[in-house]
Parts: C-alpha cells; sequence; structure tokens
C-alpha cells in the first residue's frame, strides 16, 4: 500500500501493525505472567467494585499495591468495562494458586452484585458464570456445532 506524498510509509505501518511489538508484552514484563478478571458494569458501581477487590484482597494477605485497575467507559458512559490484572511469576505456584483464590471469590461476588462477564477466563470462574447462562449456554453449544460438527476446534475451550 501506498500513501501518497510519504514513500515507503505505507510498508512501514503495514509492518508495524503485523508485529507491533517484539518479546513480551507491557503485562508480561513486571513478572512474567498475569492473569485478568474483567467485566462489565454501571460506571457508578465501579468504585464499589475496587473497594470490595481490596477487600479480598487484605483478606489474602496480598498488597492491593501489586495489582493493576482500569476502567474504560462504553457507550457514553452508559458502561464500564473495569479489569484487574494480577502480575505473577510464572515458576511460583503458589502465587498462581493466590491469584485464582483471589480471582474466583473476587468473581464470584461481582457476579452474584451484577457484573457482566461477557468474556469470562479461568479453570474456576468460567463455570461458575455459564451455570448461571443456561440458555446463552445453550445457544453457544449450538453454533460451536455447526460450525464445528466433529468438535476439533478447541475442544474444551468455550464453556463445554
Amino acid at each position: 500500500p501506498a500513501l501518497p506524498g510519504f514513500p515507503g510509509l505505507g510498508r512501514k505501518i503495514l509492518k508495524a501493525l503485523k508485529t507491533p511489538w517484539e518479546g513480551p508484552t507491557w503485562k508480561q514484563t513486571p513478572n512474567g505472567a498475569y492473569e485478568d478478571l474483567f467485566f462489565i458494569c454501571r460506571p457508578e458501581k465501579a468504585q464499589q467494585y475496587v473497594d470490595e477487590m481490596n477487600e479480598v484482597l487484605a483478606a489474602h494477605n496480598y498488597p492491593h499495591t501489586a495489582v493493576g485497575v482500569y476502567q474504560q467507559p462504553i457507550e457514553h458512559n452508559r458502561a464500564s468495562q473495569l479489569m484487574f490484572t494480577f502480575f505473577y511469576d510464572p515458576e511460583d505456584e503458589d502465587a498462581k494458586a493466590d491469584i485464582s483464590d483471589i480471582v474466583y471469590e473476587a468473581g464470584s461476588r461481582f457476579l452474584a452484585e451484577g457484573a457482566q462477564f461477557t468474556r469470562p477466563y479461568g479453570d474456576r470462574l468460567v463455570p461458575l458464570i455459564y451455570d448461571r447462562a443456561g440458555n446463552y449456554t445453550a445457544v453457544l453449544k449450538r453454533v460451536k456445532n455447526i460450525f464445528d460438527e466433529k468438535n476439533i476446534f478447541n475442544p474444551g475451550t468455550l464453556c463445554f
């Protein structure tokens, strides 16, 4: 592709878009690995979720300063995506287990209070969320079966 008046820039931009970085992403840099807990909520409830996360962290003796928090307004601020990012050393099994417990406990509380998990992750949280959305899960199964009758594409990675 060419950009008039900027010879060769089109190729440089295309290359940058295809390979935006080399090596680990910014999230992998602090400790080597991370786990996100993210969901959609009402903007006015975001601080409540942050406060509750801090309660969960305190109960697990996990420093709140070690957790990234990001809020993204959606639909002209009618909703927000709220994300908590936990950084850890991928070789530290205890740290992974602690974060798994924190994510499960906080996620369970948030789900009960109306948080919308549109793309849930994690071996423990996913079943909890899909179990509460039986009709949605049934539709996902039917759609997946249409495109993957033999269940060869990512078996077991959706909600079944």
